[in-house]
This record gives C-alpha cells, structure tokens and sequence, in this order.
C-alpha cells in the first residue's frame, strides 16, 4: 500500500482514538472532521492511482491474414490480435502504403481502389509493435474468347500434386492440392472420374479408393463466366496395412498382435513386413500364420475389421520387438513414408483460443505419440477454434519420425486430450537407417 494511503488510514485511527479519548472541545472535533475527510480523499486518491498503474503492456499484434487477393471493387475484413489477451491497452490504427490501391479504415475494412500492390499495417497504441497484410488487387474484366484459348486445362484451376496412390477403402482430400485466383470456387466444383469403378470423388471432395487400377478425375467448376478445368491421377492399391494396437505372447505358440486394418486385404500364410517405430526402423520380414477374428480362425481380413495376428516361429521376433504403431503392410506397398516434415489439413475442434506458427501439441497416429511444431501457415497468422486451413505444416521433433500415408487422418492433442484433427497431404521424407530382420 502506498505511504499517503497509510497516512490517511493512520489519521482516520486517529480519530477512532481520540473518539475513545472523548475529546469534546470544539475546536478538536473540527480539527480532527477536516483531518478526516483530507486523509479519506488522500487514500482514495492514491489507492486508485496504484491500480491504475498496475497495467499489462502488449507484446505484440497479428493478423487473421497476411496476404489476400482481390478484385476492383471487393473489401476484405481484416481482423487484428492484440497479445496478450488480457494486455491492458488494446487500440490499434491502420495504414496502406498506397491507397490509390487499396484502402483501410479504422476498423480495418480494407477496399480495393485498382489494379496493383499494396502493404496494409497495423499499428499497437502501446509498444507500436506492428504486422503487414500484402494486398494484391487484380482486375474484374472477363478476357474476350481468342481464336487459340490456351491449351492448358489447369492453367486456371491449378493444382499442387496431379497423382497420387491410396489403398482400397482409404480417402485422400483433393482440396489441399487446388488452388485459383478465382474465390468460392467449391461451391460448384465437382470431379468426375473415368473409371469410377476404381475411384470417385464425393461431395467434400474426397477419393475414395474402391479397387485396384487407375483413374482420371476431371474436375470442373466455374469463375468469373470461365469454365475452368482440372485432372487429377491416381492409383489405388489393393495392398494390406494396418499398425499395431497391442502385442502380447502366448506361450508355446509364438507373438501375437492385435490390430484394426486400415486398407486391403491379408490372407492367412500372406509375407508381410513389420516395421518397428525407431530411430534405425527395424524390418521384419514375416509370415502370417494365423489370423482371428471375433475368437475365431478365420482365412482372411479386409479394411475394418478388427484382427490378431500370428506369425510363423522366428527367433528374433519377440514382445519387447514389437512397439504401439510398429506398421505391419504387404511387401509392395509403397504409401508408408518416414516423414520429417508432413503438411495438411488441419481443423480446430475442442480449443477456446486461437493457434499460431509454433504451437507444440502431440500427433496421435498409428497409436503412438509424436511431438510437433507448427512451421507453416499458408495465408494467415493463425487458426480459429472451429475453422478448417487446408495447408498447415506440422515439423516433427528432433530425433522422431513420422510413419505415415497420404490421406492419413491424424488426432491433434494438448494436454492429454483431443483438440483437432490433421489429415496429411504431402511430406518431406526424412532420412531412416533400415535393419532388415529376417
């Protein structure tokens, strides 16, 4: 407590002594009433001026985007963070680097003016910590229909990746792969594919693999007055995998592991290869010797079904071998990579606050847990409880690896909880020794 808030609590004791005291002379009671009032005004005064010093000062501001695209005519709302949440001193103000472009005003509502670039800054009132928007503004005239249109389909629907390879029963999101100058185009985009007995395309956008071949998926949709075209390859698998939930020994008879399929088919007697989780990934070459299912042998599993696995005797095949997530998969499947580096779809379901680059949860996948980092955020500052970013890279943790397939669909947890999930679109592989058990 302050010393003049002390001084006034002092005098009001004071006057509660000299109460006791029964001092009645006129002038002591006048003395003592003005002595009063002045330390209660005292005290109040100072009180509230300690409180109002207590302040949380910002630490920085961002973005709900960092780069947009618009047309003449279009605004976008731009919406700034100030960090802390709880910062005591929250206004902003905003500035464009040429408003002959593109405007802004107090609210950060931003116009566009004409065709060119531009810089959008925000602004904190206490610390001047700032964030940049680049604003590209483009033209809304429709090109006139030449007597040579470009040849290329995808030069206005432009995709990332035009291939990929997925299981019998596995999905595989298009949307992280497609990208126009054109907005809302998923409103009336639709594949079509030519063998739809191999592979479709349903509402959201999702391949599904229903057996092994190949299949071209054309997309179509419509911007601007312009039908715009794209193809995408893929090929589906018919090949088993599935990871490992549980692994336990019944004597006198060998390793047994217990799993839910994830695509294709195994047979009893089928050669498979386990491949243990660990810095050198272990490779084991074995047979299966007896699959079972619902506590009965069966000859054979597929996507779905829950199953235990045993394997023909090998001496170096034990308990202690086999891990949570070690992969088990036919020998010619080539969808599991190593990953160092996996981007996706990410999508908030369970967080009151927003994520940024550099949030650090743990990856659930193929039962195991993988600590990551968000590197990448492709287009904003961060991600929103109950939104969805299709392109969001996660970096693995020194030391860890990530076994994963294209289309993976991956549980984001914080804290021993569920708070999102990650489907993956694309990976850098990383470097992984090998040892090839027999």
């Amino acid at each position: 407590m302050p010393s003049v808030c002390i001084v006034g609590l002092i005098i009001i004791i004071l006057h509660a002594t000299d109460n006791h005291l029964k001092l009645h002379t006129m002038k002591m009671r006048l003395l003592t009433g003005l002595a009063i009032a002045l330390g209660v005004v005292l005290a109040i005064s100072s009180c509230k001026k300690d409180k109002e010093t207590t302040k949380i000062p910002v630490t920085g501001v961002s973005l709900n985007k960092t780069s947009i695209d618009l047309k003449v005519g279009d605004d976008f709302q731009l919406l700034a963070s100030v960090l802390p949440e709880d910062a005591t001193d929250k206004r902003v103000t905003w500035d464009s680097d040429d408003e002959s472009v593109a405007t802004v005003d107090d609210k950060g509502l931003v116009k566009a003016v004409k065709v060119g670039k531009t810089k959008i800054t925000v602004y904190t009132q206490d610390g001047d910590f700032t964030k940049v928007c680049e604003v590209t503004v483009g033209t809304t005239s429709v090109p006139e229909p030449g007597p040579d249109p470009d040849p290329d389909p995808s030069l206005d629907l432009k995709l990332s990746r035009t291939s990929a390879t997925i299981g019998v029963g596995e999905k595989l999101s298009l949307k992280p792969y497609i990208w126009s100058e054109y907005e809302k185009i998923w409103d009336d985009l639709a594949f079509e594919s030519e063998n739809p007995d191999v592979a479709t395309v349903d509402a959201d956008l999702n391949i599904i693999g229903h057996s092994a071949g190949t299949a071209k998926l054309t997309g179509t949709c419509h911007g601007e007055g312009l039908e715009l075209k794209a193809v995408f390859n893929v090929t589906v698998e018919n090949t088993f995998t599935t990871f490992v939930e549980d692994i336990f020994v019944i004597s006198g008879r060998g390793v047994v592991t217990r799993t839910k399929i994830s695509s294709g088919v195994v047979r009893t007697n089928d050669k498979v290869r386990l491949l243990q989780v660990e810095d050198t990934y272990k490779n084991y070459n074995l047979t299966i010797s007896q699959i079972e299912m619902l506590r009965k042998v069966v000859d054979y599993a597929e996507a779905g079904d829950n199953v235990g696995f045993m394997y023909v005797e090998s001496p170096k095949l034990n308990k202690s071998a086999i891990g949570r997530g070690a992969a088990i998969f036919s020998p010619d499947t080539e969808r599991l990579v190593a990953a160092k580096k996996v981007y996706g779809t990410f999508t908030i379901t369970d967080r009151k606050t927003p994520v940024f680059a550099g949030y650090k949860p743990q990856f659930l996948c193929n039962n195991y847990d993988v600590s990551v980092t968000i590197s990448d955020m492709r287009g904003v500052d961060m991600l929103y409880p109950n939104e969805t970013n299709y392109c969001i890279g996660f970096e693995v943790s020194e030391g860890r690896k990530l076994l994963c397939r294209l289309g993976q669909e991956i549980s984001v947890r914080e804290n021993g909880r569920t708070i999102g999930t990650f489907v993956v679109s694309d990976y850098e592989e990383a470097t992984v020794k090998y040892e090839d058990i027999e």
